[in-house]
């Protein structure tokens, strides 16, 4: 598809891809909820070994960043009021090896987040109209992307995303067992819910539900009660 160089082209395929996912949720021989969809993929493909290398446009951020605007676009639809489907972009951000990915930090200056790593992600949020996005596993410079500052500090508050953030599967859990950066899980949960992560059921990876964390973190008056509502809505 990056090979193409042709937006219009990948946002026909957008729209069936939307199309799709409207019919199946709305089609009396389905009624499967499946509006959300997983995609694009607007990481960079920097690895040729990474295993979502086929998933990505190129390498290239400018390149991809059109790719995915064109893929939003499709997704999404052109009505003015309602969307045919919602686009929810993965995996932000520098997520482009595959072994370590669990544990692994991409480290680079803020300079490089903006002008490279991210651009993809920023052009399908600001030019394209997505708002929601999959964190990922690794960590960037030290932090693991679904407690990073970044998701808040920029992410929401520059580029207004932040509709249904939700971690990739099992990162919860990696924050504590695979890069050591948290001791507990619930102090996870409690950090990514505060840097904007709301559906955090797909990265728990076992333990306690989700809605009894939130319910003692509540007792303890660690979050409020419209943090708890957005978390449990999600």
């Amino acid at each position: 598809m990056g090979e193409t160089w042709d937006p219009a082209l990948i946002r026909r395929a957008g729209a069936v891809e939307g199309y799709e996912g409207r019919y199946i949720t709305q089609a009396a021989k389905y009624k499967r909820p499946t509006l959300m969809l997983m995609g694009p993929t607007s990481d960079l493909a920097r690895d040729p070994r990474w295993g979502r290398t086929d998933e990505s446009f190129g390498e290239d951020p400018f390149l991809t960043g059109t790719m995915a605007v064109a893929f939003v676009k499709g997704i999404q639809g052109d009505d003015a009021k309602y969307w045919q489907a919602a686009s929810l972009l993965k995996h932000l951000f520098a997520n482009s090896n595959e072994t370590t990915r669990s544990r692994s930090s991409s480290n680079f200056d803020d300079r490089l987040m903006r002008e490279y790593y991210s651009v993809p992600f920023r052009m399908a949020f600001m030019e394209g109209g997505a708002k929601s996005y999959m964190a990922a596993f690794n960590a960037w410079n030290g932090i693991p992307m679904i407690v990073n500052p970044v998701l808040k500090n920029v992410v929401a508050k520059e580029w207004g995303a932040g509709w249904v953030v939700t971690p990739d599967a099992g990162a919860l859990a990696h924050v504590v067992a695979s890069h050591k950066y948290m001791k507990t899980l619930y102090e996870t949960t409690i950090a990514a819910l505060k840097v904007g992560v709301g559906n955090l059921g797909m990265g728990r990876g076992g333990g306690p539900s989700i809605s009894d964390q939130m319910k003692q973190a509540l007792s303890e008056k660690l979050i409020t009660e419209g943090r708890y509502r957005i978390c449990h809505r999600r």
